[in-house]
């Protein structure tokens, strides 16, 4: 995906947050690599994942887990 640019997603909406959240070394809690849209919140400190997907504002995808999410 890489190699062929296809890890180009600006526009569309994406599931991050809704089919992974990643969780960082303090606690912090964010919808991928890519932290599109911001902190949603911190363990221990109580957070509501997303329930609607965000539209990408990322010039690509540079994280094999964050391309995997589905886009649309």
């Amino acid at each position: 995906l890489l190699l062929e640019n296809k890890n180009v997603f600006k526009g569309q909406q994406c599931q991050a947050g809704i089919e992974q959240l990643i969780i960082d070394a303090w606690g912090s809690v964010f919808r991928g690599h890519c932290r599109q849209g911001g902190l949603i919140g911190k363990l221990g400190h109580g957070f509501k994942p997303p329930d609607k997907s965000i539209r990408c504002h990322a010039d690509a995808c540079s994280n094999g887990f964050d391309i995997l999410s589905t886009k649309f």
